[in-house]
């Protein structure tokens, strides 16, 4: 019900008869059809959908309660009533806390969940123990931090904050016994010897005292919104904000806010922690519930050595929660898997379990993410339509290399808009020629996965060379370049700016965002090793050429086919040089003809530095990938000599010192394939147009 009071309309829950279930979905269907529940109002998500075969908390209102069930019968979903009516629970909860003897100021209980006033008093040690208040709540309550010192400045610190979301009572308890320990305890004087603890019991005290007064289940900040009140604190810091498993809508327990850091209790935090940054070494957060201790994710280099360990690994490979940065693809071919924190213990089980090859490749992928970040900073900011191979361009910085090239050198290059990204970016494709038309072209696009931040710079390089050095005006007197360096431009940018190791486009879907632009192309689409699940790294997209990046290269190509000799989509990481077909282990029919160019760029590249390329089928050295834009290129523009390349090293991650050797390397492959081109379609006149 509704009560109108003078400042503001409350409404007050009352939880009769809701219930919670426990779901535990076993395959991306499942998980599909529970997710679509959680922007429902009558549906409130205790836990969240991490992982396939992983339980998840669902309070449900009377209202949607038979049609839940009966959606839970028809699709066998695994499932129990975990709490048959909350209210019950909640009114135990609170008799145990109104027959509580009432706390003397100062002190502190772990017999009761104690009130926010209750927290503050508890300190009565001023040698060891300083209060600060790091700022006010949207009400106005003071957030208070605990410093826990022996004396001097400058000292390595522990920090911990507890309570951001409200309704997890066991929080402040937690957070305020470390405190007691350290304080009360002589035995753990040792502890803040060397090291200064600081501790924020609860950092959001509006929503805590809301949880207590009004509403049990309170979740958010009380900040109020143009509809609905509150914004998740825990997706309010501006890191990879609003990426994923994040509201936009008020009115969700995830809303993130209208911005990263809208909440005063989230800037508090922000504050204080950049201030003294350099002496934390520690950040935990406290929350509840699910007895969780969340780590960095690690990347593992799993080496299949039986059929059995491979479908193993492709089935793990269809959980989402898994990001498989190489493909599982054949015996001995090492692949490398991010882990999340939660699934770490069972994914190291089940390699041990069955005794598959397994090493730890990156023990903290945030750490080499930040380094690299770091790195990137440091630069010297690039004057606007240069070109840089010392560190990884920007898009609108690629963008004006390219316009600055079409007007400085408007004799042999021409800079055309193939089409629009979702975001609306235009895609650049550059030409460069002597002029004429109806000439033999090399086409070659690359980053239609956004991750593969070394993909840019070889296309920039194979243009820069082409354009700003005469000694190679050669290449283009015969032949024609058409190059789209950032087929994806929507990813890339949201690479830098969110998601380090995002693949897709930026397309959304019902549930999650993006479609591997790599899996959308029209030929032998979705036949195999591509996925219908749209949270999935490799989703084909609804129907083939959904994208407006892929339809991009489709348009171009096609109105070009004649003409285009060669295909090249050129990735990361591995050292391949593939061939079609990716959908089928069957031999194209010039196999040998493709296996011969490949090794000739194979060969050109070893004579830079000594870097081994693998030259072979995508399905036959590494399995199965349907609808990518290579196949499409031989099968479906009718285009002979197609490839993937996929560039060095070992990770997306590629530490900028390496720019420069990856780059000039990959040049000279690419000389050697146009050598081939123009001894083959020029030289010996074997054009039939």
């Amino acid at each position: 019900m509704y009560i109108l009071t003078d400042s503001k309309t409350v409404l007050l829950l009352i939880f009769y008869s809701y219930k919670v279930y426990q779901v535990t979905p076993r395959s991306m269907e499942e998980a599909d059809i529970v997710k679509q529940f959680e922007n429902d109002d009558n549906f409130d998500f205790w836990s969240d959908l991490r992982a396939i075969n992983a339980s998840i908390d669902i309070m449900v209102t009377p209202a949607a309660q038979d049609e839940f069930e009966t959606l839970l019968e028809t699709y066998n979903i695994d499932n129990m009533i975990l709490i048959n009516n909350v209210e019950e629970v909640f009114e135990e909860e609170d008799n145990k806390q109104r027959i509580s003897t009432r706390l003397a100021s100062g002190e502190v209980s772990f017999t009761e969940f104690m009130r926010y006033d209750d927290e503050l008093l508890a300190q009565a040690y001023p040698d060891i123990v300083t209060k600060e208040v790091l700022g006010r709540s949207f009400e106005g309550r003071d957030t208070a931090l605990i410093r826990i010192s022996s004396g001097g400045s400058n000292k390595t610190t522990i920090f911990v904050e507890a309570t951001i979301h409200a309704r997890e009572w066991i929080a402040p308890p937690v957070a305020l016994y470390v405190i007691k320990q350290l304080v009360e305890n002589p035995d753990y004087s040792y502890m803040y010897q060397d090291i200064d603890w600081v501790v924020i019991p609860v950092a959001n005290p509006d929503g805590y005292e809301f949880s207590h007064t009004d509403t049990r289940l309170w979740r958010k900040t009380r900040t109020p919104g143009t509809v609905c009140y509150g914004t998740d604190a825990n997706r309010n810091f501006d890191w990879n904000w609003r990426v994923i498993g994040a509201s936009s809508w008020q009115c969700d327990s995830t809303y993130a806010g209208h911005v990263a850091f809208s909440e005063p209790e989230t800037q508090n935090i922000r504050d204080y922690v950049l201030k003294y940054k350099d002496d934390i070494k520690l950040y935990v957060a406290i929350h509840s519930y699910g007895q969780w201790l969340l780590q960095p994710f690690k990347v593992y280099r799993v080496t299949p050595k039986s059929m059995n360990d491979v479908e193993l690994l492709k089935q793990l490979e269809e959980n989402v929660n898994y990001d498989f940065w190489s493909d599982v693809r054949a015996l001995n071919r090492p692949v490398d898997i991010m882990v999340p924190p939660a699934l770490q213990n069972e994914f190291e089980n089940l390699v041990e379990t069955h005794q598959i090859q397994s090493e730890l490749f990156i023990n903290d992928v945030e750490e080499v993410i930040q380094e690299e970040s770091r790195r990137q900073r440091v630069s010297p900011r690039l004057t606007r339509g240069e070109v840089t191979f010392s560190e990884y361009m920007r898009y609108d910085d690629i963008v004006a290399y390219l316009v600055r090239l079409g007007q400085e050198y408007s004799n042999i290059i021409t800079t055309e808009v193939v089409g629009r990204s979702f975001e609306g970016r235009d895609i650049y494709l550059v030409k460069i020629s002597s002029g004429g038309s109806n000439k033999t072209t090399i086409f070659a696009e690359g980053t239609i996965h956004a991750r593969e931040w070394i993909v840019p710079p070889v296309m920039l390089y194979i243009i820069n060379q082409l354009v700003e050095n005469g000694d190679n005006s050669y290449l283009y007197e015969d032949i024609d370049w058409a190059i789209i360096p950032v087929v994806n431009p929507d990813g890339y940018e949201f690479s830098h700016e969110d998601t380090r190791l995002w693949r897709k486009t930026r397309t959304p879907g019902t549930i999650c965002y993006g479609t591997d632009g790599n899996r959308n192309f029209d030929y032998k689409w979705m036949v195999s090793g591509a996925s219908n699940w749209q949270c999935h790294e490799t989703y084909a997209g609804h129907i083939p050429f959904s994208e407006p990046e892929t339809r991009a290269i489709q348009d171009y190509v096609l109105q070009h086919k004649d003409d285009i000799k060669l295909y090249l989509s050129v990735h990361s990481y591995g050292r391949w040089m593939l061939h079609p077909w990716g959908y089928t282990t069957e031999d194209a029919d010039n196999v040998a003809e493709l296996k011969e160019l490949g090794d000739l760029f194979a060969a050109a590249i070893y004579d830079v530095n000594g870097t081994v390329y693998r030259v072979g089928s995508s399905a036959g050295l590494l399995g199965f990938a349907a609808g990518g834009s290579d196949d499409w290129g031989k099968g479906g523009a009718d285009i002979d000599l197609a490839y993937t390349v996929e560039l060095p090293d070992d990770s997306f991650i590629l530490p900028v010192e390496r720019i420069q050797p990856v780059v000039e390397e990959s040049w000279e492959g690419f000389k050697a394939l146009h050598d081939y081109i123009r001894e083959k379609f020029v030289v010996n006149s074997t054009r039939t147009d």
